[in-house]
């Protein structure tokens, strides 16, 4: 390999993620921390994200526009994170009572796809910006013979809706 980054996490890497353009990477590891790295340079990270629990798998991303790293914790809570700055931005909690293993955020439709450790797929988006997606989804009818689960809508902290989708097998 051309660049190595040694000892970037004293534990295993749960998830690694290149912002849009290919610029900035981010980490995550069960040792609870975060870490945003300029590929241009892998000596030190430009961030280091403490306190992060992370029970076996969680996951990080970057919003379309690159501006934030988001970082999901096995405590249930995603935490938004400026990438000019490092400062924590906002700390939204999805569930009390799960982790969150794999986030996506969608530059399409402006939402975030959260898998929990119940198996339960969670959406957040703003009810201003990002009506269009997973609304229009769950507004549609749905053929009851090949329904497999049920839809739940919530308010969340900060005005962030959140939409449940628990599968069953």
């Amino acid at each position: 390999p051309d660049f190595v980054a040694k000892n970037a996490h004293s534990n295993i890497i749960t998830s690694i993620k290149f912002d849009k353009k290919a610029e900035y990477l981010t980490s995550r590891s069960k040792d609870g921390t975060c870490k945003l790295w300029d590929v241009r340079s892998l000596k030190s990270p430009v961030y280091s994200w403490e306190g992060l629990k992370c029970d076996e798998v969680s996951n990080a991303s970057f919003s379309p526009d690159s501006s934030m790293v988001v970082a999901g914790t096995s405590e249930g809570s995603l935490k938004f994170f400026s990438r000019i700055t490092g400062e924590l931005l906002n700390d939204v909690v999805v569930s009390q009572e799960e982790g969150v293993n794999c986030l996506v955020w969608s530059a399409e439709v402006n939402q975030i796809f959260c898998g929990c450790s119940s198996g339960s797929i969670k959406v957040l988006y703003d009810p201003d910006a990002s009506y269009a997606g997973i609304m229009q989804c769950v507004s549609k009818p749905v053929k009851r013979k090949e329904a497999i689960g049920d839809w739940a809508i919530g308010l969340g902290s900060a005005g962030i809706v959140f939409v449940v989708f628990c599968c069953f097998f």
